[in-house]
């Protein structure tokens, strides 16, 4: 049986920061399929509990009858980075490709998601950074003022205007 077509993945979660609604996901779906000539298969609504791909890892499981998967961005891709390169063995061992429409890539082999997870990996490390920092004194209380270098607000200074 010759492979045939492209199913699609989409999921009512947050991911990459942005919340797509399904059916705008199926529409980009539509485009970039459409654009690159690849006969697009409706897809699974992934299951809303965080963490969760069963409908993904079905996909995986019919890949052998499809030419590739095609999600809507690459942020729809789990944070753990082993569970990550699984999923792309997966695909890649069927001889199947993955396409992510936002990013505008279809990828063949596993040499070509470096890219990928260099950058998930980056946004996934700013997640977990300070999102506020604590201001306190400043870094050299010591120093004496400069004259001339500061000088106190105006008649004409107003913070709500």
């Amino acid at each position: 049986m010759k492979p045939n077509g492209w199913r699609g993945y989409v999921t009512s979660r947050p991911f990459g920061g942005l919340h797509i609604p399904v059916p705008v996901q199926n529409l980009i779906l539509r485009d970039f399929t459409s654009r690159n000539k690849l006969q697009y298969k409706l897809p699974p609504n992934e299951f809303v509990m965080q963490g969760c791909y069963m409908q993904l890892e079905g996909i995986l499981e019919e890949l052998p009858r499809l030419e590739g998967l095609v999600m809507s961005s690459i942020f729809m891709l789990p944070v753990d980075r082993k569970k990550r390169h699984a999923i792309f063995e997966a695909i890649f061992n069927t001889g199947a490709k993955v396409g992510f429409a936002l990013e505008d890539i279809i990828l063949s082999s596993i040499e070509e998601t470096i890219d990928i997870e260099n950058n998930l990996s980056s946004y996934h490390l700013l997640e977990e950074c300070p999102q506020t920092v604590a201001l306190g004194l400043p870094p050299f209380p010591h120093l004496q003022k400069v004259p001339g270098w500061t000088s106190p607000a105006g008649d004409d200074w107003n913070p709500g205007n």
